[in-house]
């Protein structure tokens, strides 16, 4: 197991922070470690007693978000290149298992 001096712990925990935007009745945090990363693989996962979704890089790494039970996911595939929001193909919602 490799250890990390304290220069590369704080370098790490810097390069993995979030930032929050707070408006009126949502927020949105970003994860600013995964910024200019290739994603290659996006996948759902529900189950009984585990839910979350799960990007991988093509770095090997990952980032795992866990959900907590009784969702729904509404999954667009969207375009904002020409500045308005075009929703190019979205799925029927999926629920979580019960």
């Amino acid at each position: 197991m490799k250890n990390n001096t304290p220069k590369q712990h704080d370098s790490l925990k810097k390069r993995l922070s979030i930032s929050q935007q707070s408006f009126p009745g949502r927020r949105v945090i970003r994860f600013q470690g995964v910024k200019g990363k290739i994603a290659d693989k996006v996948a759902l996962y529900t189950a009984r007693e585990h839910h979350a979704i799960q990007i991988g890089f093509t770095d090997g790494t990952q980032l795992h978000l866990e959900l907590n039970p009784a969702f729904t996911v509404k999954a667009e595939y969207q375009t904002v290149k020409t500045g308005d929001l075009r929703v190019l193909k979205a799925w029927a919602p999926i629920k979580s298992e019960k």
